[in-house]
């Protein structure tokens, strides 16, 4: 089984950091318990890991993407741009602001897209 790798990014607009979380579901959720202080996960989250590649979770005003795998491929930078925009809503409720496409969002987006790929794609 491989390790579950963490990648972050400082949103410095918000104060907050985004995390990345890329391996095993059963990793990404202990991670998670770890983070909301808990012995259980959801069964309806247990249920969302094993049906998909990719999750975005807001996790006591932490957003948190997770993602089975990440290669360097059209699919996982698809999958890491729409769990980015699970986030930029999750953003949006808590702080009170809008979700649409402003340009303001779409300069985050950019930035966060960016930042994971930069880490992603030079660690091993």
């Amino acid at each position: 089984m491989k390790k579950l790798k963490e990648y972050q990014v400082y949103d410095e607009q918000f104060k907050q950091m985004i995390y990345l979380l890329v391996g095993n579901a059963e990793e990404a959720q202990k991670y998670i318990m770890k983070i909301e202080g808990t012995s259980e996960i959801p069964n309806n989250v247990k249920q969302m890991f094993l049906e998909s590649e990719g999750m975005c979770i807001h996790c006591n005003g932490r957003i948190i993407i997770w993602m089975l795998e990440f290669t360097p491929s059209a699919d996982s930078i698809s999958i890491l741009v729409h769990e980015i925009l699970h986030g930029l809503s999750y953003r949006a409720s808590r702080c009170h602001t809008s979700s649409s496409l402003t340009h303001d969002n779409i300069y985050w987006i950019e930035m966060l897209v960016r930042r994971f790929l930069e880490q992603v794609m030079t660690k091993k």
